[in-house]
C-alpha cells in the first residue's frame, strides 16, 4: 500500500484530493480504497479527523441501493451491541474476522491461480480444511481473551 492519501473536506460538502489537486465525488474515494489506497479525511474549518463519517457515508449509500451487506435483522443486532458490556468484544470479533475474510479471500485467489496451473482439486480440500482450522482458532482466541466459556468443537 502507498502512503496515506489526503482528503479534505469543505464547508460546502465537497471532497478535494489534495493530491490530485482536484474535487472528487464520494464514489471517488470509495474506488480509491477499493485499490488499496489508504485515505484520511480532514474537515477544513474544524481540522477535525472525519475519516470514520465519510466511510460511514460510504457505506451508508452502498447500502441503499443494489443488493445490502447488512440484513435489517444484523443491523439491530449492531445497534444492540452499543454502549453494552460486550461493545469492545463485538468489536474486536468483527474486526478480526473481516480481517480474515480478506486473507482467506487472497488465499482463495492464489490457490485458484495455483490449482489452474497445476490442475489439481486437492489445493482446494486443503485451502477449505486451513479456512476451518483458521476460524475455529481465531473464535477460540476471541473466547479465550475475553474469559467466554469455549465451545466443545464436537458440538
Amino acid at each position: 500500500m502507498s502512503q496515506v492519501r489526503t482528503i479534505k473536506k469543505y464547508s460546502n460538502r465537497r471532497l478535494y484530493d489534495t493530491e490530485e489537486s482536484s474535487y472528487v465525488t464520494l464514489a471517488e474515494v470509495r474506488q480509491l480504497i477499493i485499490d488499496g489506497t489508504e485515505i484520511h479525511v480532514v474537515d477544513v474549518v474544524s481540522g477535525e479527523d472525519i475519516t470514520r463519517q465519510i466511510l460511514i457515508q460510504i457505506i451508508s449509500e452502498q447500502e441503499t441501493g443494489g443488493q445490502p451487506m447488512f440484513t435489517e435483522e444484523l443491523l439491530t443486532k449492531m445497534i444492540r451491541f452499543y454502549g453494552g458490556a460486550f461493545q469492545s468484544v463485538f468489536t474486536d470479533y468483527l474486526g478480526k474476522t473481516v480481517e480474515m475474510l480478506n486473507n482467506q479471500q487472497q488465499a482463495y485467489h492464489q490457490q485458484w491461480r495455483d490449482m489452474l496451473n497445476a490442475d489439481s482439486m486437492a489445493s482446494v480440500s486443503e485451502m477449505t480444511q486451513q479456512n476451518i482450522e483458521r476460524w475455529n482458532e481465531m473464535q477460540r482466541e476471541l473466547l479465550q481473551m475475553y474469559g467466554l466459556p469455549q465451545r466443545n468443537d464436537k458440538d
